[in-house]
Protein backbone atom coordinates (compact mmCIF):
# COMPACT_ATOMS: atom_id res chain seq x y z
CA UNK A 1 0.00 0.00 0.00
CA UNK A 2 1.36 3.39 -0.91
CA UNK A 3 1.65 6.29 1.52
CA UNK A 4 -1.09 8.23 -0.28
CA UNK A 5 -3.45 5.24 -0.05
CA UNK A 6 -2.70 4.89 3.65
CA UNK A 7 -3.28 8.63 4.20
CA UNK A 8 -6.63 8.47 2.38
CA UNK A 9 -7.77 5.59 4.58
CA UNK A 10 -6.63 7.47 7.69
CA UNK A 11 -8.56 10.60 6.72
CA UNK A 12 -11.72 8.58 6.07
CA UNK A 13 -11.35 6.82 9.41
CA UNK A 14 -10.91 10.08 11.31
CA UNK A 15 -13.93 11.67 9.65
CA UNK A 16 -16.14 8.68 10.47
CA UNK A 17 -14.84 7.83 13.93
CA UNK A 18 -13.54 10.91 15.72
CA UNK A 19 -16.80 12.89 16.06
CA UNK A 20 -18.59 9.77 17.24
CA UNK A 21 -15.88 8.94 19.74
CA UNK A 22 -15.95 12.45 21.21
CA UNK A 23 -19.72 12.36 21.60
CA UNK A 24 -19.63 8.84 22.99
CA UNK A 25 -17.06 9.64 25.68
CA UNK A 26 -18.95 12.77 26.71
CA UNK A 27 -22.21 10.84 27.01
CA UNK A 28 -20.55 8.01 28.91
CA UNK A 29 -18.99 10.39 31.42
CA UNK A 30 -22.30 12.19 31.94
CA UNK A 31 -24.20 8.94 32.38
CA UNK A 32 -21.97 7.10 34.83
CA UNK A 33 -19.57 9.51 36.51
CA UNK A 34 -21.79 10.05 39.53
CA UNK A 35 -22.26 6.29 39.97
CA UNK A 36 -18.55 5.45 40.13
CA UNK A 37 -17.24 8.39 42.15
CA UNK A 38 -15.26 6.97 45.04
CA UNK A 39 -15.93 3.40 43.91
CA UNK A 40 -13.53 0.70 42.86
CA UNK A 41 -14.08 -0.17 39.20
CA UNK A 42 -12.58 -3.04 37.22
CA UNK A 43 -11.86 -2.21 33.58
CA UNK A 44 -11.19 -5.73 32.32
CA UNK A 45 -10.15 -6.44 28.74
CA UNK A 46 -11.23 -3.01 27.55
CA UNK A 47 -8.28 -1.98 25.46
CA UNK A 48 -5.96 0.63 26.90
CA UNK A 49 -8.36 1.78 29.63
CA UNK A 50 -9.31 4.98 27.82
CA UNK A 51 -12.74 5.26 29.43
CA UNK A 52 -11.46 4.35 32.89
CA UNK A 53 -8.91 7.14 32.62
CA UNK A 54 -11.70 9.60 31.78
CA UNK A 55 -13.47 8.71 35.00
CA UNK A 56 -10.46 9.18 37.29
Amino acid sequence: MSTSQYDAIGETYMMKRLPTACLESSNLHTAIASHVKGARVLDLACGAGYYSQLLL
